[in-house]
């Protein structure tokens, strides 16, 4: 199997870009929308590239935003959303200080997604792009929704994934303090977020580690029980 990469800076001639902007001219909006438009709908996989996690750049240019909308709204096309290996293992190690206030910093960088606010290297091909959002995507709001919807999704699989791996460096699942603190950090973290269902998988895996160390009577049990009761409220 062959895989190919399409990169835009690599596959549309940026040389001629610079040229024609030394004699004050621009690649018109119209060639670089259907060059881009004909590559998401052909390959049909976008990877949107977080870097750095505390402001990532891909989320402060219009072109990207509006690559990763196309994206989403082919039923065919699939999205990548990834870090960089020192990037995720900064974040990483930031959710063993503090889960909850690790996660919550990722969130608020990564959800506040704002078209309006993004940039381009060419005014006009942000105006234009602008006007698309504006009068054929629903508006700015629905725009901004559905991209703040896939990184909310992907930042959530990616604690998950954290979780997971915890718990798999566990050894028959005994009792280990540091994966149960995380595990309950990382239920309040999906609770609060209304992840109800991923927030009982949590806090179960404390439970079954607590019951495994302490037994079921132990008043260990009433953090993991006290708030599998709130879930099911």
């Amino acid at each position: 199997k062959k895989v190919y990469v399409w990169i835009c800076c690599l596959c549309n001639n940026q040389h001629r870009v610079v040229e024609m902007k030394k004699r004050k001219e621009d690649i018109p909006f119209e060639e670089f929308h259907k060059v881009f438009h004909g590559r998401v709908t052909g390959i049909r996989h976008v990877l949107a590239m977080m870097s750095p996690w505390t402001k990532p750049e891909y989320l402060t240019r219009v072109w990207c935003i509006f690559e990763l909308f196309t994206a989403s709204m082919m039923e065919d096309c699939k999205i990548t959303i990834e870090m960089p290996e020192r990037e995720r293992e900064d974040f990483l190690e930031g959710l063993d200080e503090d889960a909850l206030k690790h996660a919550d910093k990722l969130f608020s960088v990564l959800s506040s997604t704002d078209v309006e606010k993004a940039e381009a290297s060419v005014l006009s091909d942000r105006e234009n792009i602008l006007n698309i959002v504006k009068n054929e995507t629903g508006g700015y709001g629905q725009f901004n929704v559905a991209i703040n919807g896939l990184i909310r999704t992907w930042v959530l699989q990616l604690i998950k994934d954290a979780a997971r791996s915890r718990l798999d460096d566990v050894v028959d699942g005994e009792y280990d303090e540091d994966c149960a603190i995380f595990h309950q950090c990382v239920g309040i973290l999906f609770q609060r977020l209304g992840e109800l269902e991923s927030a009982m998988e949590m806090y179960q895996v404390e439970l079954k580690m607590k019951v495994k160390k302490f037994g079921s009577d132990d008043l260990d049990m009433l953090y993991p029980l006290g708030n599998i009761a709130l879930v099911l409220k």
